[in-house]
Parts: C-alpha cells; sequence; structure tokens
C-alpha cells in the first residue's frame, strides 16, 4: 500500500529505507505515527502522509490509489503543527495554537466534527 515509502511491488521491506517527498528525502521530522495501512509525519513544522487513500485518510483532499510518496496533508497554511496521530483509516493533527484538525473515516463521530468522513482536515468543534 507504500506505508513503506517504496513501490507496493517492493513489500515487505527487510532493511530501512528512505521515505521521499515530491521534491527529495523526507527530512526534518519529528514525529510519526503509524496505522496499517498508513503513515503520517510532522516535518519541519508540516504533516505528510503516505500510503493507502481510499478512505481519504492521508487528508490530501483525494480518495485515491496508495501513494509511497509523502504529501503534504491540506491544513490551514501559515501554522507549525506539533504532533500526529493516525488510526485505521483517519488521521488528527495538533498544531502550536491548540487547534485539532482530522481527516479520513469517521462512522461513529471519530473525527468530532460532526461528520462521518472528509478527504480534507476540518476542525475538531469544541
Amino acid at each position: 500500500e507504500g506505508q513503506t515509502g517504496q513501490p507496493s511491488t517492493l513489500s515487505p521491506m527487510p532493511t530501512p529505507t528512505t521515505v521521499s517527498t515530491a521534491s527529495g528525502a523526507l527530512a526534518g521530522c519529528t514525529t510519526v505515527a503509524m496505522a496499517i495501512q498508513n503513515v503520517c509525519a510532522i516535518c519541519a513544522g508540516v504533516p505528510l502522509c503516505w500510503g493507502q487513500n481510499n478512505a481519504g485518510e492521508l487528508g490530501l483532499g483525494t480518495l485515491t490509489a496508495a501513494t509511497n510518496v509523502a504529501a503534504p496533508v491540506t491544513v490551514p497554511s501559515g501554522a507549525t503543527w506539533t504532533q500526529i496521530v493516525t488510526g485505521e483509516p483517519r488521521s488528527c493533527a495538533l498544531d502550536t495554537t491548540g487547534r485539532v484538525f482530522c481527516w479520513g473515516y469517521g462512522p461513529h463521530g471519530e473525527l468530532g466534527d460532526g461528520g462521518h468522513a472528509s478527504n480534507y482536515p476540518l476542525p475538531v468543534a469544541p
């Protein structure tokens, strides 16, 4: 599904490998969160995700096939993101001001926005 950061034809990966973005190797990461089919990280204050995306769990605004390339989550610009968690198939990120945004599939209210699914990050309602 691309969660190793390599084409899915190379899975499983018996040795560590580099995960890349569209512009080069992923670097400056402070936290990583992994689920069964997707992975997210905070790198240089920006959340990025890769892996399966059939439920919008990468937060890219699309429902597409898996990707092995880390892509920025479509969270509001100008914020510095500090923490990220991911579950199957949803994720949430926290910024330095305390705002929380979640995305993916949440049939039982897991996204905290009153909805059940979003391929775009939405703020968690207070």
